[in-house]
């Protein structure tokens, strides 16, 4: 995460298990231009101009967006959201 994105969003599922689903959804979106890497128990998924992060909690799956606009931030939170409900 050395880019720095002005606009965050951050949400937690409830989801049993977390970490078994990141490979999956890492997977699907560096099918869609992502380049993932690994920040600790962290999955970073960086696109050019916005980045999600998934992090395995107890109990849930800890989702963050960074964008350098609402529309992009839009779109990030939506492609995180729609691969994991």
């Amino acid at each position: 995460m050395n880019r720095h994105f002005p606009l965050v969003a951050e949400a937690t599922v409830a989801i049993a298990d977390a970490a078994r689903y990141i490979p999956d959804i890492a997977g699907h979106l560096e099918s869609n231009g992502a380049r993932a890497s690994s920040q600790g128990e962290a999955t970073v998924l960086d696109f050019d101009f916005c980045r999600g992060v998934l992090s395995p909690q107890e109990g849930s799956l800890h989702l963050r967006a960074e964008a350098a606009d609402r529309s992009l931030l839009q779109e990030i939170k939506m492609e995180l959201a729609e691969h994991v409900v």
